[in-house]
């Protein structure tokens, strides 16, 4: 019969660690981690080859301005300005002062009426911050949903229906560049067309800024957002 037989004091028994296989682990691993990003990366920027902006161009927003004659009831430029002056230094309530006094105007027609719509500076941005009415003198600011949608309507048209109007203090998915940030808070006003329009109007400016569409959602889903990594959590 054999004897089973135990190692003797001089002898030891050792494991030795797979660092072979750890190391392969982690070069696949981290190499299928980074490809992914890489490619995401890739195919994100083709994506965004074809978006469309959201923010209205200049030439845009020039081409929703309504001509009109103006009137001896018109209030002058210096009266109106005083007033805005003095609305900023006492109502805060949208975080209007950040942006000092008023440093611009524009006379233009709304509807059946003219309003002046100022503008304060940031870095080097104007920001619109207070509308009155040019006639009465009247702060519009900040304007209600009932404006907010009238607004929007210059984008969309008459015929679509407005299906629900949100006031956001901060941009969304779809309008979270900082480049938009001085257009905050601003109505989204959702309508019931074919390309299920979304136009962002200003409450302090009373003016559209942003428009959102079918195709502006898939390309920031697709493109913005993973390239950037705009995930609103974040």
């Amino acid at each position: 019969m054999r004897s089973s037989t135990s190692p003797t004091d001089g002898e030891s028994m050792s494991v030795q660690f797979p660092w072979k296989r750890l190391n392969y682990l982690a070069h696949r691993w981290v190499g299928i981690i980074l490809g992914s990003l890489v490619f995401v990366w890739f195919a994100s920027g083709i994506v965004m080859v074809f978006y469309p902006w959201p923010a209205l161009t200049e030439s845009r927003e020039l081409g929703l301005l309504q001509p009109f004659e103006p009137t001896a009831s018109v209030i002058g430029f210096n009266r109106a300005a005083t007033t805005a002056s003095e609305y900023l230094k006492t109502v805060d309530t949208a975080g209007l002062r950040q942006y000092g006094l008023p440093v611009g105007a524009r006379l233009m027609r709304e509807g059946e009426r003219l309003i002046y719509q100022f503008w304060g500076e940031e870095d080097g941005h104007f920001v619109p911050t207070v509308v009155m009415d040019a006639t009465s003198g009247q702060v519009l600011s900040p304007i209600s949903p009932a404006r907010a949608e009238e607004a929007a309507r210059a984008i969309v048209g008459a015929a679509p229906r407005a299906t629900s109007i949100e006031r956001l203090g901060r941009g969304d998915h779809y309008m979270m560049n900082l480049d938009y940030a001085s257009g905050f808070p601003a109505y989204r006003v959702r309508f019931d067309d074919p390309s299920r329009t979304s136009v962002y109007v200003s409450e302090r400016g009373g003016s559209p800024f942003g428009v959102v569409t079918t195709r502006t959602r898939l390309t920031t889903w697709f493109g913005t957002v993973p390239h950037w990594f705009y995930f609103i959590w974040l």
